[in-house]
């Protein structure tokens, strides 16, 4: 006789000629109000102006000087942007916002020299 167990009990399982694992996923929604909603879509206009500046300042620097510009200079153009009337509105997001989105185009840039695949695309608004 056999018994059927619940799959949540069960602990993987290791044989030397094979291994299994069992893996769960949990979704979650978030329930924001309309403030926060208005914060998130701040937070994320933000990431993506910053991210496709800096790619399209990689890119530029890199045709015309052959060289590619660090993502501490682009941090420091970003920083002289906020003090001008054009893009104030950056100084209304946390500044880590924009300082992982100008990271993001740099790994991108390393990794494709390094496998010789294409460049990465400006981001759009989904």
């Amino acid at each position: 006789m056999f018994r059927i167990r619940n799959i949540s009990e069960l602990n993987p399982v290791s044989f030397p000629c094979m291994e299994v694992k069992i893996k769960k996923a949990f979704k979650f929604r978030l329930e924001l109000t309309q403030e926060q909603n208005e914060r998130f879509g701040q937070f994320a206009g933000t990431s993506r102006f910053a991210y496709n500046y800096a790619l399209d300042r990689k890119k530029t620097t890199y045709k015309q000087t052959g060289k590619s510009i660090t993502s501490g200079e682009i941090q420091k153009e970003i920083t002289r942007m906020k003090k001008s009337l054009e893009y104030e509105w950056l100084n209304d997001v946390p500044s880590q916002i924009p300082q992982q989105a100008i990271a993001e185009p740099g790994s991108s840039i390393r990794w494709i020299l390094q496998e010789a695949i294409r460049f990465p695309e400006i981001q759009k608004e989904t």
